[in-house]
């Protein structure tokens, strides 16, 4: 409903149309469509989301499954820009910005030492030409 901007008896309404499927997380129903493919790889442990990307567009901010509540104007900021969010695990817990050869990640908690190797390497495989990596 929030992606589409359209009324609950909207949705309801195509969903009744659709094959659908629900799933429940966190006492929440979620609903998708079987494609039928089958997937030989996990998505990987880290990625970096672009600035308004879908994943935290396509949820009611309060209600996103990747972005907690106390996170969110680290990301939507009350301009209504939607900043790069770095995504480890299933979990934004940062934001990046990358100027000419200098990438900084900005950290919303602490972040072990694994993380950050993980980080820089998803970085560095993306990136080619980063010549400083700024933690902040």
């Amino acid at each position: 409903m929030y992606f589409l901007g359209a009324k609950q008896s909207e949705v309801k309404k195509w969903l009744s149309q659709l094959p659908v499927c629900s799933t429940d997380c966190n006492g929440k129903t979620y609903y998708y469509i079987k494609n039928g493919k089958k997937y030989d790889h996990m998505i990987p442990d880290c990625l970096f989301l672009a600035g308004f990307d879908q994943l935290m567009l396509g949820y009611q901010k309060k209600e996103s499954l990747y972005l907690s509540e106390e996170h969110m104007r680290g990301i939507f900021n009350l301009a209504g820009i939607v900043m790069p969010a770095i995504l480890l695990r299933g979990t934004v817990i940062g934001k990046w910005k990358k100027k000419n050869r200098k990438l900084t990640l900005t950290f919303f908690n602490r972040v072990t030492s694994e993380d950050i190797t993980i980080i820089r390497e998803k970085a560095e495989s993306i990136w080619t030409d980063i010549a400083i990596i700024e933690l902040e």
